[in-house]
């Protein structure tokens, strides 16, 4: 009997010992990006309910380009910055309705510089990947049936990210084996701090090509404004400035007028946000912290100016 109970014992330990053995290995073959995504995501659930008046959603675009801690300081907005790399504008959907289970925002500002993409039909990548820490609900079923589709081997790599990151291995790193950081991006208000600088030159907004955005990224983006209404939330759709070319400017002016939403071009009204393009980006397409912080002056200002907060 004695003998019974030590081989129990020996396998629970074992089985144990290997689950804990295979998640620590798994961790260390995330992504590296998508692990500090998945910091920024556990951040904003450390946040007191009902303890941000604004919050920040989008892409790296809006992560790295809009610095919160100004609002704050300078305009004594209680604001948040819950952007992540890469947003297509279904994840930022996902993310705007994640937001609204815990705070209640009277105003939200949405970086529209993917609005023409769409996690619709792909594999599994990093942007999937860290959608892994936000709740379960209708809305992010529905998104990860339009990532995977009827794919079992897609939906496997979700719940399995092994199969999908087995060959990060040949690119470990030191940043693998960083410990998990959320508390800093409660110390920045969720904003992801971006040095460097690239000179540019200014853009000419009247040379881009405008496009039409589809009925899926229409879906898309009356998602998210039905998810704001049901919470009385005002939306602002921005733009921030970019030195690459833009298609749906005037698309997204159409759809923030048609839904009774704002719609600020930020390219348009550089002169008006002090963009100074020689020292302002970190590359073509992302602000350093410079402009990151006229771009939250801009918005900051506005909001105080325009809303009841």
């Amino acid at each position: 009997m004695k003998k019974a109970y030590k081989n129990i014992l020996e396998f629970v330990i074992t089985a144990a010992l290997t689950v804990c053995l295979v998640l620590y290995f798994g961790q260390l073959l995330d992504p590296v990006e998508a692990g500090i995504a998945m910091d920024t995501i556990k951040a904003f659930h450390m946040l007191k309910d009902d303890s941000a008046d604004v919050i920040v959603f989008g892409s790296s675009h809006a992560w790295k380009g809009c610095d919160t801690g100004v609002m704050r300081d300078k305009y004594g907005l209680s604001a948040y910055n819950y952007a992540c790399n890469w947003q297509t504008v279904d994840t930022t959907r996902l993310f705007v309705e994640d937001a609204l289970r815990t705070q209640s925002p009277k105003v939200v500002c949405i970086e529209t510089w993917r609005v023409g993409n769409l996690k619709y039909d792909k594999a599994m990548d990093g942007q999937i990947y860290y959608t892994r820490q936000l709740k379960d609900s209708p809305v992010k079923r529905q998104y990860l049936k339009h990532c995977f589709g009827s794919d079992a081997e897609r939906y496997a790599s979700y719940f399995f990210p092994l199969i999908m990151f087995h060959d990060n291995w040949t690119e470990i790193s030191e940043e693998n084996f960083k410990k998990p950081d959320p508390e800093h991006f409660l110390k920045s208000a969720g904003y992801m701090y971006n040095e460097g600088s690239e000179p540019a030159e200014r853009p000419d907004i009247s040379q881009f090509e405008q496009k039409k955005l589809t009925v899926d990224q229409l879906s898309e983006l009356e998602g998210i404004v039905k998810a704001c209404e049901r919470e009385n939330v005002s939306i602002i759709f921005y733009l921030s400035p970019v030195a690459a070319e833009y298609g749906y400017s005037d698309e997204m002016e159409k759809f923030a007028g048609e839904n009774g939403c704002v719609y600020l071009d930020l390219n348009a009204l550089c002169d008006e946000v002090g963009i100074d393009w020689e020292h302002d980006l970190q590359d073509l397409g992302h602000l350093n912290h410079d402009g990151a912080a006229k771009v939250a002056d801009y918005l900051g200002r506005y909001i105080v100016e325009n809303y009841d907060i």
